[in-house]
């Protein structure tokens, strides 16, 4: 909704809309994300919709990305049974890759069900990038470590050997 405004005075007020199935597949399309809507609650419409998700006693009304997301979700419901932790964001590995999902609720919609926007992010690459970072940080400070011994090696063996001589000089 947006106020319409004429020499400074209120005129008016524009509403827009969309169908929820169009801001699903716009933020698919924009993202990249899987995105999908779960019905959290046990009113009578929870239960005859969607394919339900028994730890979190909630149905997937819809979802993009197919079995493959209906796999992380229900992998995610394993691996997380608090609904509520979900909303901060939960990283999970599937079929070798790893995702975030994320609850987003839905207010407004006057009903004892709770809506949730699910939002699933393949996270894999980034994943491999900080495990990449992180070992070529540890072989970097490994070579450093080895450089700096050898420096010292080749810094400290003159004055060394001279003490060394002295030593066996004095009675």
């Amino acid at each position: 909704a947006m106020h319409l405004h004429v020499s400074g005075k209120k005129a008016g007020t524009v509403i827009l809309g969309g169908s929820l199935v169009d801001a699903v597949l716009g933020f698919k399309s924009v993202s990249g994300n899987e995105i999908g809507l779960l019905i959290h609650g046990d009113d009578q419409t929870a239960r005859d919709t969607g394919k339900l998700l028994s730890g979190w006693n909630a149905r997937v009304a819809a979802l993009t990305g197919g079995a493959r997301s209906a796999t992380i979700l229900d992998t995610t419901a394993r691996q997380e049974p608090d609904f509520n932790n979900v909303a901060k964001g939960v990283q999970v590995l599937s079929d070798g890759r790893y995702y975030e999902v994320r609850l987003l609720p839905l207010h407004g919609f006057g009903t004892s069900d709770r809506p949730h926007l699910v939002v699933i992010a393949d996270i894999t690459s980034a994943m491999v990038a900080i495990r990449n970072s992180t070992v070529q940080g540890l072989i970097i400070a490994a070579l450093g470590l080895l450089l700096a011994e050898t420096t010292l090696f080749f810094i400290l063996t003159g004055p060394l050997s001279r003490l060394q001589r002295t030593v066996h000089t004095l009675p």
